[in-house]
């Protein structure tokens, strides 16, 4: 599949911040945006070939049918939002954008297979519990060579019916 035709359920803008909490203020202050859900994330995740715990601290907000994301990275392999990216120039750094994948789990695992067979690098893949159909799962993939970002591809289960990512778009 050709990189425009999945960048079609385009729905997330995302930052990486040295401080969350300051960025989110920023975001208010320049941008108008009040409405984030500020949290902390801790999941399993593949990276460099093994499995790693990952720390975060983000704030998303939704825009009307799109989704404002500011990510701080607290521990594990931090080094997907900071490589390259000078966390002291700037209050928030562009990463990556997302991109909705919709439909069932099977049709998450044909796109990440689709992506590994396009030669897509995934730097970061979601590792869900063995044997279990997760409810949400994401992949990132590096694109800073052609775009100058990531793209994060997202997936949740259709019966989360879109919530509580993307309350807007509904799964179908």
């Amino acid at each position: 599949m050709d990189l425009i035709s999945r960048f079609a359920d385009l729905f997330q803008v995302s930052y990486v911040a040295k401080d969350r909490d300051r960025a989110v203020e920023f975001a208010a202050g320049k941008l108008g945006i009040h409405n984030f859900f500020a949290f902390e994330a801790q999941y399993p995740t593949l990276t460099r070939g093994a499995v790693h715990e990952m720390r975060l601290r983000v704030a998303v907000a939704n825009t009307g049918r799109h989704q404002l994301e500011i990510i701080e990275p607290v521990a594990g392999p931090t080094w997907i939002y900071t490589d390259g990216i000078d966390l002291d120039r700037q209050v928030m750094t562009l990463h990556h954008v997302g991109i909705a994948v919709l439909g069932t789990f099977a049709t998450w695992q044909e796109t990440v297979a689709g992506l590994r067979e396009d030669g897509e690098e995934i730097v970061q893949l979601c590792e869900p519990p063995a044997g279990e159909e997760p409810k949400v799962a994401f992949a990132y993939v590096d694109n800073r060579p052609s775009l100058g970002h990531h793209t994060e591809y997202l997936w949740w289960a259709p019966a989360l019916n879109g919530a509580p990512t993307m309350p807007a778009l509904q799964q179908g």
